[in-house]
């Protein structure tokens, strides 16, 4: 299970203005904007993990990335989140508390609270573990410590907030032209659920890239070729309740799932079909791009 704090150390060193800090810049910005940049390494990592949903999105700005994180847990109930300053209401982080690695820290490093907007504050991720007691260090992990991705040490007395995000192992492993294994197989066999007759060897190649290509494009997903996260999540729901049928008869497969729709083909009964949506009555054929009532078909 990968946490924010291992994609940052991934990128230990990483300086300002080196070329990795200037592609977290231009994945916010759309370009290099040389801004303060604490938050937006750690929306990023969190993005890299697939979950930047559990804090909100992205942004820039400590203060609305605890509030974005704060308002997103309140609403989904992912992850833990608590207070460390007296002056929030909520669920409080106590004195004998565990901070765990890789939990998300919202420090504000000078003045009174609340935090705004406009204090000074910083967010970093926990290095190791360490037991809260509002006095004494931390050990940190984060962006723009000293203009660098670096572990640093933390007065405990800076934490305004804490949240540990609901980290889970990814279900997939992305994928992308040159990778082989059983993983590609396994893709392979999925996407040619969906018609593009692939043959199941376990190379990403030309091919299979042109197909996740397509498959990107008709699922209104990034056309980069690289079956990741958001690829992934749409395969699945695709593949979601499918099986394989039978026709029990020669059946028309139609267009449109009503019996008014062109006919695209005949069904020939004893042969397996891979169907997906059952939708009033029809079933879904992605191999054939197509529908068919399924009063006339058995599972295979």
């Amino acid at each position: 299970m990968k946490t924010i704090t291992d994609k940052f150390r991934e990128h230990l060193g990483a300086k300002e203005w080196d070329k990795f800090v200037c592609k977290i810049l231009e994945w916010y910005y759309g370009k290099v904007d040389k801004k303060p940049w604490c938050a937006m390494s750690c929306s990023y990592m969190a993005n890299e993990l697939g979950i930047l949903d559990q804090l909100g999105g992205k942004q820039q700005n400590v203060y609305m990335l605890m509030k974005n994180t704060y308002n997103a847990w309140k609403k989904t109930g992912k992850g833990e989140f608590k207070w460390a300053s007296d002056y929030e209401k909520g669920e409080k982080l106590k004195k004998g508390d565990v901070v765990k690695e890789g939990t998300v820290i919202f420090m504000l490093r000078d003045g009174k609270p609340p935090m705004t907007a406009g204090s000074g504050k910083h967010v970093t991720t926990a290095d190791k573990d360490f037991v809260y007691e509002n006095k004494g260090y931390f050990p940190a992990l984060g962006g723009n410590q000293s203009d660098e991705i670096c572990v640093k040490q933390y007065t405990q007395k800076t934490i305004y907030a804490v949240f540990y995000p609901e980290y889970e192992p990814p279900k997939h492993k992305t994928l992308r032209k040159g990778d082989k294994g059983p993983k590609v197989r396994e893709l392979q066999e999925d996407l040619n659920h969906f018609g593009y007759r692939l043959a199941v060897d376990g190379s990403f190649g030309a091919k299979t890239e042109n197909a996740v290509k397509k498959f990107q494009t008709s699922n209104s997903l990034k056309i980069d070729g690289i079956v990741g996260p958001r690829t992934w999540a749409m395969i699945d729901k695709l593949l979601q309740g499918s099986h394989r049928v039978t026709p029990t008869t020669l059946l028309n497969l139609r267009k449109e799932p009503n019996a008014a729709s062109a006919i695209i083909t005949t069904l020939i009964p004893g042969k397996n079909y891979f169907v997906t949506t059952d939708q009033d009555g029809w079933y879904y054929f992605p191999d054939l791009d197509g529908w068919a009532n399924s009063k006339y078909l058995v599972s295979a």
